[in-house]
């Protein structure tokens, strides 16, 4: 029978025949790992050290001794592994038994919440969001400063005329026509990965490499010329990296189909990343209308600039927004990645094989009956600390961003504004590098209930051992999201193009006198892609967290999946044969 602890950890007795009934095993983050169930054994030969010692041992054989459709053999009553056949390489110069002491230490949670000071400073922060809200919102009004009501600026800042209620019922519903196609176009897409995994991979490599090529010339065109060569920077890194990318593919589509079959069982997951996604934009409608209604009460449109106070309002609701919209994100991640933990951990397989069709299994021995709540209420307790405490960092350089990019719009001096690009570029890659570096810390946060700062040493631990490996599945599995968020939105927004014609929308005369509805049209058109990408970055942030959680496991617990998913394992192995060595 399986319990919880008091701060939301799951504490399972596994059945014997996954080999988790041995004494003294707590269950999932408590006492991990279990004892070694191979101590009966003769010791691992030795290997003499070599250069690649440190990183990628020599390959070994593994042969199998159990059957290939049944569960593990048995020897005088304990499981005997795929690998004992053959003796196992010393990772990092340690001995077994050294490693087992240091892993034993590493991973057993304290129960107690984590980083508690920034969970108390992510509130109290709120509460002052809140009271500018009850201070400025009463006085809200939607007219411009001089008491007229101004028309809505469209692309490249044309003012949009105004228009009749017919016409702005056709314009919604070709909208929704392109967002129902958008919707439609997300359920196929995830369906043939599902099916497909490796061709799909494949080509949505590919078909990065075309698209950042297509967005380079496009912003060439438009003299965006730092962007354009990014673009082409991009594709160009695909395009050497191809050989090193290739071997991975397979990884990456065998973990992309198991973290679908995991979605497809718990639809919770998918309703995480809605409700994130709602919280994020009430939350930043209210800090903007907030803002909006402060402006309005102190700066005099006639007479002069804002005063200090209003700049200070300004920059304290930008920082909320990014601290708010960053720690909301993150903590769908962490709710995300203890789900895929569990499944990892606790639950049977449910593909039992490559040419399985059934996707779900009946009774899953080991996992909790709703996996996405008990999840999510670590997230946002003992966990919630230190979600907010790394993405505290990361909205502090998204605010000292925006100051950057202010001071190069109001500089009037060249050189001043050419060091303040190339200061906005450099912080830009270190924000993009501390975001990536906050996912695997975050899942590390999940999984084992770590502070911050512990789990961001770890991250760093296994960024040293499986750097490669970590870069090459983010971007495979980046560039799977980034085509299908492309294809979603794509197929939308010519969807509201169509439906658009139909209904007898102008899309091609731009004279203001004979169709003044013109820039509403092609306002429409990018609201549907837009919305086409937010459609599918639903689904894209499940697998985002699931495949990264999934590595995470992998690379720190390889032998947790030999005994609950053995077949599984068996086909991760073919492809990465490092798998035996745990970080």
């Amino acid at each position: 029978m399986a319990t919880y602890d008091q701060h939301g950890g799951y504490n399972p007795q596994y059945p014997p025949q996954y080999g988790y009934g041995q004494p003294g095993y707590d269950g999932y983050g408590q006492g991990y790992p279990p004892p070694n169930p191979y101590h009966n054994y003769p010791p691992p030969q030795q290997y003499p050290p070599t250069q690649y010692s440190q990183s990628h041992p020599p390959a070994q054989p593994y042969p199998s001794e159990r059957p290939s459709n049944g569960p593990p053999s048995h020897q005088n009553g304990s499981v005997v592994p795929a690998y004992q056949t053959s003796p196992t390489p010393k990772p990092h110069g340690e001995s077994p038994e050294e490693l087992a002491g240091k892993k034993s230490e590493r991973f057993v949670p304290t129960g107690k919440w984590q980083d508690l000071w920034a969970l108390v400073l992510f509130y109290l922060h709120l509460a002052a969001v809140i009271a500018l809200a009850i201070l400025y919102l009463p006085g809200i009004t939607f007219t411009n400063m001089t008491g007229r009501t101004r028309p809505p600026t469209g692309p490249n800042g044309i003012q949009l005329q105004a228009i009749s209620s017919r016409d702005i019922v056709r314009h919604v519903i070709a909208l929704a026509a392109g967002v129902a196609v958008s919707l439609i176009g997300t359920i196929m897409y995830m369906t043939l990965l599902r099916k497909h995994p490796i061709s799909v991979v494949k080509f949505s490599f590919f078909a990065s490499i075309a698209l950042f090529v297509a967005l380079g010339i496009m912003q060439i065109v438009m003299k965006s010329y730092v962007a354009g060569v990014l673009m082409f920077i991009a594709a160009l890194f695909f395009i050497i990296s191809y050989r090193t990318f290739k071997k991975r593919m397979g990884l990456v589509a065998c973990m992309i189909q198991t973290v679908l079959d995991v979605a497809n069982k718990y639809r919770g997951t998918f309703v995480t990343s809605i409700l994130a996604l709602l919280i994020s934009v009430v939350h930043s409608v209210l800090a903007l209308l907030v803002m909006l209604a402060a402006w309005q009460k102190h700066y005099n449109f006639q007479t002069g600039p804002a005063e200090g106070r209003l700049i200070a309002i300004t920059l304290y609701l930008s920082f909320s927004m990014y601290w708010s919209q960053e720690t909301i994100r993150n903590t769908a991640h962490v709710t995300l990645s203890g789900v895929f933990a569990s499944f990892y951990f606790l639950s049977p397989a449910i593909r039992t094989g490559p040419s399985s069709s059934n996707g779900t299994s009946g009774q899953t021995p080991g996992m909790p009956s709703n996996p996405v709540l008990k999840s999510a209420k670590r997230a946002l307790t003992t966990s919630f600390g230190s979600v907010a405490f790394g993405s505290l960092l990361v909205a502090i350089l998204q605010l000292i961003r925006q100051l950057v990019r202010h001071m190069r719009d109001q500089s009037d001096n060249s050189v001043a504004a050419i060091l303040a690009i190339a200061l906005d570029c450099i912080l830009g890659c270190v924000e993009g590098l501390i975001e990536f570096f906050n996912e695997y810390a975050f899942t590390q946060v999940a999984i084992y209930g770590k502070p911050y700062v512990r789990a961001a040493k770890d991250t760093m631990n296994l960024f040293k051992i499986r750097g490669l490996d970590m870069v090459v599945t983010e971007n495979l599995t980046g560039s799977v999201t980034f085509v299908g968020g492309f294809f979603s939105g794509g197929i939308g927004a010519l969807a509201t193009f169509l439906a658009g014609l139909a209904l007898n929308l102008k899309f091609f005369d731009s004279s203001k006198e004979t169709n003044p509805e013109w820039a509403w049209v092609i306002l429409l058109l990018v609201v549907a892609l837009v919305m086409g990408f937010i459609i599918f970055g639903v689904g894209g942030v499940v697998i985002d967290s699931g495949v990264t959680t999934t590595f995470v496991c992998l690379a720190e617990e390889p032998e947790a999946l030999w005994r609950t998913k053995p077949e599984l394992f068996d086909r991760i192995r073919e492809m990465w044969p490092e798998i035996i060595l745990p970080v």
